[in-house]
């Protein structure tokens, strides 16, 4: 047994607990924020630490840790038109991550700056898309897409993502994380 044999147990479940810490300050950015996730945020730094299945996975995760805030903790309504909107988002959360390797893979530059602005760019352009489409069918859906509105959600997201990409620098540091084709090949739970 190799030492990168020996320690992979131990960098799986660094993963894993990391991965965990992500979706805990998703949690807490819903509770603080009325539920305004930032899940483009999230699926833009899980697409470029994460093999594909793993972003699905934390995003997936964060999505259902806010509807657990939204319906136990805010009181929203149990309606037919909540339910389907937060089904919605699950659609769009898992567009972020898809839209963010998408954008990173084009530009080629998942290590960079370049690269991580693309995929934070592409996650929220993702996100937002399937919210549009939703709000052709959805009542209650275009008040959100008034221009400042989408401008200050793209605002926190920025700022989400910065915090989530130092967070993940400092786990690369550690040998938790990988970057962009590394993090597809050393992801525990890649698909």
């Amino acid at each position: 047994m190799t030492t990168s044999d020996a320690t992979k147990p131990a960098r799986d479940w660094g993963r894993l607990a990391m991965w965990g810490l992500l979706v805990i300050a998703s949690l807490g950015s819903s509770a603080a924020l009325a539920c305004a996730a930032p899940f483009a945020a999230l699926g833009a730094v899980a697409a470029l630490y994460a093999a594909r299945g793993e972003a699905l996975a934390v995003v997936l995760s964060a999505w259902l840790a806010n509807q657990f805030v939204g319906f136990l903790l805010l009181d929203y309504p149990r309606s037919w038109d909540a339910f389907a909107w937060g089904a919605v988002l699950a659609v769009a959360a898992m567009a972020a991550p898809l839209a963010a390797g998408w954008v990173a893979r084009l530009l080629g530059q998942p290590g960079t700056a370049v690269g991580a602005i693309g995929a934070l760019v592409g996650a929220f352009a993702g996100f937002e898309a399937v919210l549009v489409a939703a709000a052709f069918v959805l009542p209650g859906g275009w008040e959100a897409f008034a221009p400042w509105l989408v401008a200050r959600i793209f605002a926190m997201n920025a700022l989400f993502f910065a915090g989530l990409a130092l967070f993940c620098r400092v786990a690369v540091a550690m040998g938790l994380l990988a970057v962009g084709r590394d993090a597809r090949a050393a992801a525990p739970l890649a698909a």
